[in-house]
């Protein structure tokens, strides 16, 4: 890790720590640190500072602007003036892509997943005293607005649209149609933790399925960092030490994870994988090898 990278990684750990578990907090600095370490091309000052530079011009029209028309600049500001929009899921050949979820393109060419946009959206109304919150996953277009005891949802997909709460029944049906489980009254909003949590899952859905094992490793990393006791994130990244050579920290990710679950619990491929790095970091003499079949 360069230099600056490491810097971002250690500022990044305390945003990480910062982040509340019950209380709804803006990640746009942390999707500052994640793009500049996985796409050096921006560096987190320049991400930081044309993010700031909306900050500014936003707060220079909004001068004794009640919270209605705030609202209103900032949907014209976010969807007109600077053209942002949602990259269509349902219609995309590949629903992630490297460029929707990181933030340096995201910027650049104002597309990007509606979770990104959604924590781009939610730190501009956030510096313009709007309490506008992210809600649940299922729902990364809406975001909750808390305004006078009276709650309502503003649609990403629409131009900021409020929707009222009678609506609600209708979007959520028709943005999740075959989901089990789904229910208007689900629409929570969501702790900054539990936000940055859903947007390390999506970079991992991503990196998973590609050529991509410098960036998922630093992906595991960062989710660990954050919950340390996760062992399905500890046995994924220990097989991925595996696979880029580095035995000693596989070892050690497994033996750790073997430390809270049974070994006949886990799957063959852990087992395996545990056994060999075992016998090829401290080799068992011929005749006292222990069999594969665990009993």
């Amino acid at each position: 890790m360069h230099r600056h990278q490491h810097i971002t990684w250690t500022k990044l750990s305390l945003d990480l720590q910062r982040l509340s578990p019950v209380e709804p907090s803006s990640l746009a600095s942390i999707l500052v640190g994640i793009s500049a370490i996985l796409d050096p091309q921006g560096s987190p000052e320049s991400l930081s500072r044309a993010l700031n530079f909306m900050v500014y011009e936003l707060s220079a029209m909004s001068t004794d602007l009640g919270a209605e028309s705030r609202f209103h600049l900032l949907n014209d500001y976010f969807f007109n003036r600077r053209a942002f929009r949602n990259r269509s899921l349902a219609d995309a050949v590949c629903p992630l892509m490297f460029q929707d979820l990181v933030f340096l393109h995201v910027l650049s060419q104002k597309m990007g997943h509606p979770l990104v946009l959604a924590v781009i959206y939610n730190h501009l109304a956030t510096q313009l005293d709007l309490p506008i919150f992210i809600v649940n996953s299922a729902f990364s277009h809406l975001l909750k607005w808390v305004r006078e005891g009276q709650n309502c949802y503003v649609d990403l997909t629409d131009h900021g649209r409020v929707v009222p709460e009678r609506e609600l029944a209708y979007l959520v049906n028709q943005h999740c149609s075959g989901k089990n489980g789904v229910e208007a009254d689900s629409l929570e909003i969501l702790p900054g933790r539990q936000v940055a949590f859903q947007y390390l899952n999506l970079l991992i859905q991503l990196f998973e399925t590609g050529f991509y094992q410098e960036k998922l490793l630093f992906i595991y990393n960062m989710f660990l960092e954050m919950e340390p006791t996760n062992l399905s994130i500890l046995s994924r990244r220990g097989l991925l030490y595996r696979k880029m050579r580095l035995n000693h920290e596989a070892l050690a990710d497994l033996r750790r994870y073997f430390s809270f679950i049974e070994r006949s619990q886990a799957s063959p491929e852990l087992q395996i994988a545990f056994l060999e790095l075992q016998n090829l970091i401290n080799p068992t003499p011929k005749g006292n090898l222990p069999s594969l079949y665990l009993h």
